[in-house]
């Protein structure tokens, strides 16, 4: 993966991968969740440890068949969930957080290259492309006022000689000459040599041109039914989706990983702008102890004290999140300032739009949260961090009929 980044403006925090999905998944709910990133650690920390602990107890020398079976689950990092592909892992990156202008999170590759810097040869190239223009520039033409020939003809050398001065306007085509005298007629050449007797002419005869096209014979009595082929092999599909505010997925559909809602401070001008759905788990590759000038990730909170339009008390507490795969649909569509889908798609959940407060530093993209949202027990606590505010139509250049001027948007997210 290329990948050119502004200097100064984007820094390393998390572990990422980039993934894809097999055309074939056929986990339940219950088997991905049991599956997921949330047993990834136990399993591979488990034996590691019991291994070491054996190793520990013995007085002779260590096994390498152990030592490389550790060094191998040590190298498993920043995987993707059970069942789908890793296209490459890196480093989740974005703006500084003090800087003023905001960015996307995004996951760049470990192995990243720089652009080329340009070579001295192009350089000295386009300097000389530069002087020719320059030159041309500086010679009068033929059209350019004799004052303006006179001024550049000043900067003359030390005898007194000026710069030549611009060519002369074409003369006129001068008066046709005289028609010359006709020559003398030339001598006769020499008579060639006899040429050889022809071939006899063959007795057989040649064939003639091609007839033209005879009309088209009547149409054949119908065959025979072959055997039916075998059945093709299913084709790609599938869509994944996060449902914001919620731990689990519609019916039918896999769960690929339980998240917490993740973003940047609302106090913050610079860093990411967008909603992250982390998991529960990090898987950590190179780091560095300690704040360094880079992007932050904090939890996302709700802010419904005005007004709160979900079925649960949510003020304050951590928002869930949880990433879906539908196996049977390919398209995805989050529909703003409507709780149902158009007319041919499938509704996976409907809620209200949320997004952070308008007159914060901060700004983010709009998310669709579950109407029926949940919270991260224990997490009553004000300590705010990203913030997640419903949203109202305001009238002006929104027309206000049918939109209403101070009231709470709704929004749906539909599959097909």
């Amino acid at each position: 993966m290329f990948f050119t980044a502004p200097r100064a403006t984007m820094y390393s925090m998390i572990a990422c991968a980039m993934c894809f999905t097999f055309c074939e998944i056929v986990a339940t709910d219950k088997a991905a969740e049991n599956s997921g990133l949330e047993d990834a650690p136990a399993a591979e920390i488990v034996p590691e440890r019991r291994e070491r602990s054996s190793e520990n107890n013995t007085n002779g020398a260590p096994n390498l068949n152990n030592v490389h079976q550790r060094l191998q689950a040590l190298e498993k990092k920043n995987e993707c969930p059970s069942g789908w592909t890793e296209e490459y892992q890196g480093y989740l990156m974005t703006a500084y957080d003090n800087h003023t202008k905001q960015y996307d999170f995004i996951c760049v590759d470990e192995d990243a290259e720089a652009r080329p810097a340009p070579s001295l040869n192009s350089v000295h190239q386009r300097l000389q492309a530069l002087e020719k223009k320059l030159e041309t520039l500086l010679k009068p033409r033929s059209g350019d006022p004799w004052f303006f020939a006179y001024l550049l003809g000043l900067h003359s050398n030390k005898k007194g000689i000026g710069l030549r001065g611009p060519p002369g306007y074409p003369g006129k085509p001068g008066t046709p000459g005289v028609r010359g005298k006709r020559g003398k007629q030339g001598v006769p050449g020499k008579i060639g040599p006899k040429g050889d007797v022809g071939k006899p002419g063959s007795s057989i005869s040649i064939r003639g041109p091609r007839g033209p096209k005879g009309e088209p014979g009547a149409v054949g009595r119908t065959g025979f039914r072959g055997l039916r082929g075998q059945k093709g092999e299913l084709g790609k599909s599938g869509v994944k989706y996060t449902r914001w505010g919620r731990t689990t997925c519609p019916s039918g559909v896999q769960i690929v990983y339980k998240g917490i809602t993740g973003g940047d401070h609302y106090q913050h001008p610079g860093g990411g702008v967008n909603y992250l759905c982390l998991p529960k788990t990090p898987r950590y590759g190179r780091y560095k102890s300690g704040w360094q000038h880079s992007g932050y990730v904090y939890g996302t909170e709700y802010e419904v004290s005005d007004f709160n339009p979900f079925y649960r008390n949510l003020h304050n507490h951590d928002a869930p999140c949880v990433v879906c795969f539908a196996k049977s649909r390919s398209t995805m569509l989050m529909m703003p300032a409507r709780n149902d889908c158009p007319s041919g798609w499938v509704e996976e959940y409907d809620g209200y739009l949320m997004t952070e407060f308008y007159n914060h530093p901060k700004q983010r993209d709009y998310i669709c949260v579950d109407k029926w949202a949940e919270y991260i027990p224990g997490t009553r606590a004000n300590r705010d961090g990203a913030l997640l505010y419903p949203v109202q139509g305001k009238c002006g250049s929104l027309p206000c009929s049918p939109y209403v001027s101070g009231r709470e948007l709704t929004c749906a997210v539909c599959t097909k």
